[in-house]
């Protein structure tokens, strides 16, 4: 296996795509005081965070604005949305198994936050810590962007 191969198979893998989307719900959580996370919504965070030709160009303030500027990304988002239907379940299901997430009445809830050992942050590369920052980002973006079915039709993806 070439290292390309390699850098593939780990970044997706469910232990680091559990990663993205526990960086999603949290920060979600974090602005939306009381609100779980809409687990429907779980769908739309791998393809938007993992493929450079979107994330790189996470540069507004909201979803709404994104939207407006990058049409382009928003063409490739939806003709990959389905192809990682797979890997969003696996990666959900691994955090539920781990006790990092609760599933309960269609939300994602966070028992208590992970903790992340100092020597594996420490050993993070520049691309991971940039998927993480890219999670936050689209976590604030949804919790300010308004009803479910209003992200649905924005994004022109159906749950």
């Amino acid at each position: 296996m070439d290292k390309k191969d390699k850098d593939f198979e780990n970044l997706f893998n469910p232990a680091f795509c559990g990663y993205i989307i526990y960086s999603v719900v949290d920060s979600f959580m974090s602005r939306k005081e009381g609100d779980f996370f809409p687990w429907a919504l779980s769908y739309t965070i791998l393809p938007f965070i993992l493929p450079d030709r979107i994330n790189k160009r996470m540069t507004e303030q909201s979803l709404q604005s994104w939207i407006s500027k990058n049409p382009d990304s928003l063409m490739v988002f939806q003709s990959i949305v389905s192809d990682c239907v797979e890997m969003t379940n696996e990666a959900i299901l691994f955090m539920i198994q781990q006790n990092i997430i609760q599933l309960k009445d269609s939300c994602i809830s966070i028992p208590k936050k992970m903790k992340i050992p100092k020597k594996y942050r420490e050993s993070e590369t520049e691309e991971v810590k940039d998927c993480v920052r890219r999670a936050k980002k689209m976590g604030a973006w949804l919790a300010t962007a308004g009803p479910i079915e209003n992200i649905f039709f924005l994004l022109g993806v159906r749950p």
